[in-house]
C-alpha cells in the first residue's frame, strides 16, 4: 500500500440514522425533561450595507448614513454607518421577524434604497 492507505480489516462501522425534521420536538422535549437545554437555540440577524457610487463607477462603502429602521423585536431603531466598512448588524433576533427600512438621511449627500429588502 504505498499510497499511505492503512489496511485496519473488518468491515466498516454502521452509518449513523439520520432523524427526521419530525422529530425535534419530541426531542427537545425530552431534553427539557431530562434537565438538559439544547445548548444551540437559533436566532435570527438584520443586516444593511450601503454603497455609492463614485466618479469613476465604483462602489465604495458610504459611511455616516443614519438608518431609521423597524424590526419586530425591538422596534423603531436607529443606526448610523461607520468608517470602517462594516455593515450595519443587529443580531440575536427571534427567527421570522421583519426589518424595514424607513429612512437613510445623510449631512450632505441624499441616498435612495434600489432593490429589495427581505
Amino acid at each position: 500500500m504505498s499510497d499511505g492507505a492503512v489496511a485496519t480489516g473488518g468491515p466498516p462501522p454502521p452509518a449513523p440514522s439520520s432523524a427526521s425534521p419530525d422529530a425535534l420536538p419530541a426531542m427537545n422535549a425530552a431534553a427539557a425533561s431530562n434537565g438538559s437545554e439544547p445548548s444551540c437555540k437559533r436566532k435570527s440577524w438584520f443586516h444593511v450595507s450601503i454603497y455609492k457610487v463614485d466618479d469613476q463607477n465604483q462602489e465604495i462603502y458610504a459611511e455616516d448614513v443614519t438608518i431609521d429602521l423597524t424590526i419586530t423585536d425591538l422596534g423603531q431603531v436607529q443606526r448610523v454607518t461607520s468608517a470602517d466598512a462594516k455593515p450595519v448588524k443587529i443580531p440575536l433576533l427571534e427567527p421570522g421577524g421583519k426589518g424595514d427600512v424607513l429612512q437613510m438621511t445623510h449631512d450632505t449627500d441624499v441616498y435612495e434604497a434600489i432593490g429589495d429588502f427581505e
